[in-house]
């Protein structure tokens, strides 16, 4: 974990800090959970819709080279996972076509509650990174290097089980 990042000792969940303190964003989550009575699949969903938002403002619809907005959503079986998993469903309600890749698969049932929720809503899932994907990984400015390391804003990224966003162009 870089020195511009904090994990929470309660969900697992690591946010990429700028201009908020460790101490502050851990006291945040510590009030929205105990104070507040906020459950980790709340603090899911929140955070689910903050990245898809993001996305939104970074990506927006007009401004992809392609017919259809489609967005690969890719999630490590831990609580970025889910947060990944969330983030698609909201993308969805967004009008953009969200791919889901998970290269591994958690027993969490709130990582499987999740999964079934984008598997109803006819979200595509991927159990291989096609080669054109895996491709843009290599490259050191690629959109999806700068998403894993948190250059596009705020949002979370853990190196393990990263949620990593990478628009596909097609033809």
């Amino acid at each position: 974990m870089s020195s511009g990042t904090v994990e929470s000792s309660v969900t697992g969940i690591t946010i990429d800090l700028d201009h908020r303190s460790k101490e502050e964003a851990v006291a945040m989550e510590t009030e929205l959970l105990r104070d507040y009575h906020f459950g980790r699949q709340q603090l899911t969903e929140i955070l689910g819709n903050a990245c898809a938002t993001a996305i939104t403002k970074v990506f927006p619809l007009w401004s992809l080279e392609k017919r259809q907005p489609t967005v690969l959503v890719v999630c490590g079986p831990d609580q970025n996972g889910c947060v990944g998993l969330a983030c698609a469903r909201h993308l969805r309600v967004f009008e953009y076509i969200p791919t889901v890749f998970t290269p591994k698969r958690s027993s969490d049932s709130l990582h499987q509650d999740l999964m079934v929720q984008c598997e109803r809503m006819d979200l595509p899932f991927l159990s291989y990174l096609p080669t054109e994907v895996r491709s843009d990984f290599s490259e050191p400015n690629s959109d999806i290097k700068r998403a894993s390391r948190g250059n596009l804003g705020h949002h979370l990224q853990k190196p393990r089980a990263a949620t990593r966003i990478h628009t596909q162009k097609q033809n």
